[in-house]
Order: C-alpha cells, then sequence, then structure tokens
C-alpha cells in the first residue's frame, strides 16, 4: 500500500467517526495497523530522502573539485600565454609556424578603452543604474512591532526535516 492510501484510509476513519466522537474497537485496531504501515512507509521514504542528499552532495563536492581544477587550468593558461607572449616580444618575434595543428602570432586587437580615474570623467560620459530591491527585514521587523504592511505579511512555513 502506498503512504497516500495509508493517509486516505486514515483520513476517511476519522471522517466517519460517528457524532459522539467515539472511535470503534474495529476502528482503533485499523488505526494502529495503519500507524504502523505509515511508520514503515515513511522510514523508507526517509531513507530514500537521505540517499538522495548524500548524492546530491557528493556532486556538489564533484562540482566544486572539477570547478576548482578548471579554475586552476585557467590560471595555468594565462601564465603560460603570459610567459609565451612576453618572450615571443624580447625577441622580436610575431610568427611561427611550424606546427601541423597551429600558428603562433602576435596579433593587434581592436582599440578598447581603459578608464584609469572613474570621478575625472565628464558626466556625459556616466551610465546611473537604478536597482531597487524588497528590505524583507525592515518589513518583518514593522509588522512584528505592530505596523501593517500592504502586499506583505507575515507566514510560517513548516518543512519536513530528517536527521
Amino acid at each position: 500500500m502506498k503512504l497516500y492510501e495509508i493517509s486516505t484510509q486514515y483520513q476517511d476513519i476519522f471522517n466517519n467517526v460517528d457524532e459522539s466522537g467515539e472511535i470503534s474497537e474495529e476502528q482503533l485496531d485499523l488505526i494502529g495497523e495503519l500507524s504502523d504501515d505509515f511508520r514503515d512507509k515513511a522510514i523508507a521514504i526517509a531513507s530514500f530522502i537521505k540517499n538522495l542528499e548524500a548524492e546530491k552532495e557528493a556532486i556538489d563536492n564533484a562540482i566544486k573539485g572539477m570547478s576548482d581544477r578548471k579554475s586552476r587550468l585557467s590560471g595555468k593558461i594565462s601564465s603560460m600565454g603570459d610567459y609565451l607572449h612576453n618572450n615571443m616580444q624580447l625577441v622580436g618575434l610575431t610568427e611561427i609556424t611550424g606546427s601541423p595543428y597551429f600558428k603562433i602570432r602576435i596579433k593587434a586587437c581592436p582599440v578598447s578603452v581603459e578608464v584609469m580615474d572613474e570621478s575625472l570623467l565628464p558626466q556625459e560620459y556616466l551610465r546611473e543604474r537604478v536597482s531597487v530591491s524588497v528590505d524583507k527585514i525592515k518589513i518583518k521587523d514593522d509588522i512584528n512591532a505592530g505596523f501593517e504592511i500592504p502586499g506583505a505579511s507575515l507566514v510560517r512555513k513548516l518543512k519536513l526535516e530528517i536527521k
């Protein structure tokens, strides 16, 4: 029996309690059986969740390891490229051929702008960006202090915890 089926049967029992609010002996026995089944199913589902969490953590660790490795490789690529570039300039070479896989050359890039001191630039060269965000901490503090904030309210959510 699936967990939702057990929950449905559980609800059916409580919905069918007579007007006096008394639960029959038969209903109590069924509740006990359902409770045991529910507990077993819940433990099995929680175990599955814990396994998924462990797998997710392993993936997160692998991603972090690969990201760190990628950063180190990027640094090494940049460093080796700078090394080759600088030494080619020192000896006055702008091109090296001879490899069947690639050609090495120093090439002029398109002109770009380098800003040394932004505060010295005339206003016409500056763009203003405006960003608005909700201050949830202030809203929470004000509602707790008794203020009514249109468009906001405090909610308490419930979450499943498996330790």
